[in-house]
């Protein structure tokens, strides 16, 4: 078989590449670039041809092979193939294997709008000036040079960049060299014809960068960018080598006041990733760059590039949320530079790995810097549950999925990836120790350092240093699709523990209901002098298992909600018992909320039975609890949106839990608040001010009315800004809702911007909606991320969404067609709930070229037939249980 078409996906292995040698030059004027590269490349096999990834970018003609003896070859003909994003260069006579050579190539393109080598726009005194920057994860560096553009097919890299004077250049490394750049001297390719520099009237306009050569890396994460960027420096200094790494944040200078906590942090965070792992930060320095409409943020090694509200923070006005956000991101992108930089994943199969890792360090880290944050419990509500809620579904995949081809690796960067590969990292974790843990994952960075690896890698590097056979225990969990709910059952002289698939729809039907998994039990007991024990050596491998056990004293499994499955206990004592377990840790409360209103939605439990535990909290002041109550409030509001008498009695429910907390605690923040008592605060005047309390509505108006007159007088509490926002807009007029454009058109606060857009898409006006959807397009990226979030979670404004998504597909396709595309065409319609929406919903797509978001269609299209089942169910249960609790909560 020819070589050449042995593998439709992945490159011939025929070739390797060694170095790269890339000269890119930039006009921010005309919104172009071009360059050109010398791959030194190694011939596997003798071969008479040379294919490489190019995609998009326009090549020049005058491509060669130089050969160590020093002669050149010019291929007979080069081909693009742009089904397979291919260039293949075919020569007359075969190159020898063994050989090394070194391959020229020029390029040129437009900067585009979202991926790739793409523009941003800093808009200042009445004047637009644009910049640039890189995003090349999963595939797209190939549209901006030539490449081998594949995670396994490392090289060194050493990058020149040409831009004009007055703009600052970044890459990986550090310059070693700037100066006056002369066309004259230096054409990059004559095979194009006359050129920006040729044709500028003054040749000392433009100036050149050099950089220091890179480590082995793959293509995804090389960086670089142009543009009037500002920066604030710190360093660290390294406890293993005694190294000094300068830090930079750079963004635009009307930005740059922001860059101090993302500075201080970063210093924090290195030298403790270093010592985590045992491995020191391989790079002479480390660069964050703030840049609008970039993707979320990129892990480039040493040239970290992301939007900046992932990483800026104002201490004066951001809340405690965008602080947590904001240690989460870097923290998380800050331990990709081990796990995933030093040490990359083979093929984007193994993709979780890189992302559940970097996910779950994000939150060891913020726990080490946050301790009274309680991290590890606030997962329970986040990671946790947002794992289990999309792994419940028919149309999952496993963690490690195929993957084949690698421009579908954005329908595989979802949930699963990053919330269920950390819980099972978390579980691994909390079976070994965290000691042991991470030692292992040392041994495992060492090992590897520089090369690529899969997760079996892992596993071994595990179970060797703590003894324990890791590969056996999550081979499971990472092949098989979904994951089981446990059944308890009370038998003479202990349970019974019986597992099987959970899934959101319904009871598992035979078929579905295959698999089993070696299920680590995390029995937790309590003895009858209330001491607790945690017996973490016991499996369940079989479908089920009799487990000795005294149950005339507390016990729960799965303690702290440390184990990636739901827990069903199937009498009323098994349940109290589980319940007076729980009590001493707020994991294990939030771990039972939620796992009693998963298993009513998914027809296991009553419904009724979930609202009543809910409803038993009310007067708890833990955060944790809380915010698991309000969720779970927030999904069945979600399902009954559009039953009013529903709605009202669920807003009845938040009201009473919250507007009583709203009471205690007040709306203003004291010096001295713990971290729980500001966390309950927000969530319980949002909560009361969502559940349409007047006394709360009427104070949250009072405050913005006195904030539109005189902000400096009259600030907002900056954790009750979102709502107060919300509430404004949403109980206001025209006067209300065009500040709030006002707002989000003005401010240089990432997240205030993040806080005006959701705002203005909380708007009940069908006249101020309409406005809102005539503005839509005409935004930068960043802004309609959020509005189109609001739009679509606002019962309100839901449908008319539907509608304006269908009106406006290919407008919509064309500007997130490389930045989930597969999200943004799924997000309105996951909440419908009749079957006509069904139907009307599979009509449409029907006629849409679906390919790129096929799975995530699967799961939407899953989504609303689980909406349907539940609302045909359980609509007369949750209106007999309410008619219960109304007569008895007067």
């Amino acid at each position: 078989m020819d070589p050449l078409i042995v593998d439709t996906y992945r490159l011939p292995a025929n070739v390797e590449p060694i170095h790269y040698d890339l000269k890119i030059r930039t006009d921010l004027k005309e919104l172009v670039f071009d360059g050109v590269v010398w791959i030194k490349i190694r011939f596997v096999d003798a071969t008479a041809a040379i294919v490489l990834n190019a995609f998009e970018i326009e090549l020049g003609t005058s491509s060669s092979v130089t050969l160590d003896s020093g002669k050149t070859c010019c291929p007979t003909k080069q081909s693009m193939n742009p089904d397979t994003q291919r260039v293949t260069l075919s020569f007359a006579d075969a190159f020898v294997a063994g050989s090394s050579a070194v391959l020229h190539m020029s390029f040129r393109a437009k900067v585009s709008n979202l991926s790739g080598y793409y523009k941003s726009d800093w808009v200042h005194d009445d004047i637009t000036e644009y910049y640039t920057g890189t995003f090349f994860e999963p595939t797209y560096a190939r549209r901006v040079f030539p490449c081998w553009d594949e995670p396994a097919l490392k090289a060194t890299f050493a990058v020149s960049m040409i831009s004009r004077q007055g703009t600052v250049n970044l890459n990986n490394m550090p310059a070693f060299f700037e100066g006056p750049y002369d066309p004259s001297l230096d054409s990059l390719d004559p095979s194009f014809g006359p050129t920006i520099t040729d044709t500028d009237n003054d040749k000392f306009e433009w100036i050149i960068t050099r950089f220091e050569t890179t480590p082995k890396m793959s293509t995804y994460i090389v960086a670089f960018a142009n543009g009037p960027f500002a920066y604030v420096e710190s360093a660290f200094t390294s406890s293993l080598t005694g190294r000094i790494h300068p830090v930079r944040i750079y963004a635009t200078p009307d930005l740059l006041s922001q860059a101090k906590f993302p500075l201080e942090l970063t210093t924090k965070v290195l030298p403790m990733l270093e010592s985590m792992f045992d491995l020191p930060y391989p790079l002479p320095k480390m660069d964050i760059l703030c840049t609008n409409g970039a993707l979320g943020a990129l892990e480039n090694w040493g040239l970290i590039i992301g939007d900046p509200g992932a990483f800026l923070f104002d201490p004066a006005t951001d809340s405690t949320g965008t602080k947590k956000r904001v240690v989460d991101i870097t923290s998380h992108e800050l331990s990709h530079q081990w796990f995933g930089n030093i040490v990359t994943m083979e093929w984007w199969d193994n993709l979780w790995l890189n992302e559940g890792f970097a996910t779950l360090l994000g939150r060891m880290i913020s726990h080490r810097l946050h301790p009274e944050w309680n991290v590890p419990a606030a997962a329970v509500n986040g990671t946790l549950k947002h794992g289990l809620r999309v792994d419940a579904r028919l149309s999952s995949h496993p963690v490690q999925v195929e993957c084949p081809d690698a421009n579908n690796v954005d329908e595989i960067m979802d949930l699963i990836a990053y919330m269920k590969g950390a819980s099972l990292l978390q579980m691994v974790l909390t079976l070994l120790g965290e000691e042991q843990f991470l030692k292992g994952v040392s041994v495992y960075l060492k090992e590897h350092q520089s090369g690529n690896s899969v997760a079996e890698d892992l596993w071994d590097a595990l179970g060797r240093t703590s003894g324990t056979d890791v590969l056996t225990l999550m081979k499971d969990w990472i092949c098989k699709t979904g994951y089981p709910v446990l059944t308890v059952t009370e038998s003479s002289g202990g349970i019974i523990v019986r597992q099987n698939r959970f899934l959101s729809s319904g009871p598992a039907e035979p078929k579905d209901d295959e698999a089993l998994w070696t299920v680590p039990l995390l029995l937790l007991t309590i003895d009858s002098s209330g001491a607790r024990q945690l017996n973490n050596t016991l499996f369940l491998k079989e479908r089920e298992k009799f487990i000795p056990l005294d149950i005339n004293y507390p016990f729960k499994l799965n303690a702290s909600s440390s184990g990636f499955y739901r827990v069903l206990y199937q009498t009323p004592n098994l349940n109290r018992l589980a319940l007076e377990a729980a009590k001493g840790d707020i994991s294990d409360m939030s771990g039972l909320l939620n796992d009693a209103m998963a298993l009513a939605q998914a027809n296991l439990a009553k419904l009724s039975g979930a609202l009543t535990l809910m409803s038993g909290f009310g007067g708890t002041t833990e955060y944790i609890v809380l915010e698991s109550i309000g969720a779970n409030i927030t999904g069945l509001l979600d399902t009954w949106w559009e039953n009013s008498e529903i709605v009202e009695h669920l807003r009845r429910l938040d009201r009473h839990i919250f507007v009583p907390l709203v009471a205690k605690l007040g709306f203003d923040y004291l010096e001295g608040d713990a971290t729980d008592t500001v966390a309950a605060r927000t969530l319980a005047v949002k909560r009361a001010a969502n559940a349409r309390d007047p006394g709360v509505i009427q104070e949250l108006r009072r405050r913005f009315s006195a904030f539109m007159v005189d902000k400096e007088a009259s600030p907002l509490p900056k954790d009750l800004i979102p709502t107060i926002y919300a509430v404004a807009v949403r109980h206001g007029g025209n006067k209300e809702y065009d500040y709030m454009w006002s707002i989000l058109d003005t401010t240089k606060s990432p997240a205030e911007e993040c806080h005006a857009a959701l705002a203005i898409g909380a708007a009940e006006d069908s006249d101020l909606m309409d406005r809102t959807f005539g503005r839509l397009l005409q935004e930068n990226d960043g802004k309609v991320d959020w509005l189109l979030m609001a739009l679509s979670t606002n019962p309100v404004s839901r449908r008319p969404m539907v509608e304006f998504f269908k009106d406006n597909y290919e407008a919509l396709e064309a500007r997130f067609e490389n930045s989930g595309f597969a999200n943004y065409s799924q997000q309105p319609f996951r909440l419908l709930a009749t079957r006509e929406d069904y139907e009307n919903t599979v009509a449409f797509f029907k006629t849409k070229n679906t390919s790129k978001y096929t799975r995530s269609l699967e799961q939407t299209l899953e989504v609303i037939q689980t909406n349907i089942k539940l609302v045909e169910r359980s609509t007369t249960e949750i209106l007999d249980w309410f008619g219960e609790w109304d007569s008895g909560n007067k």
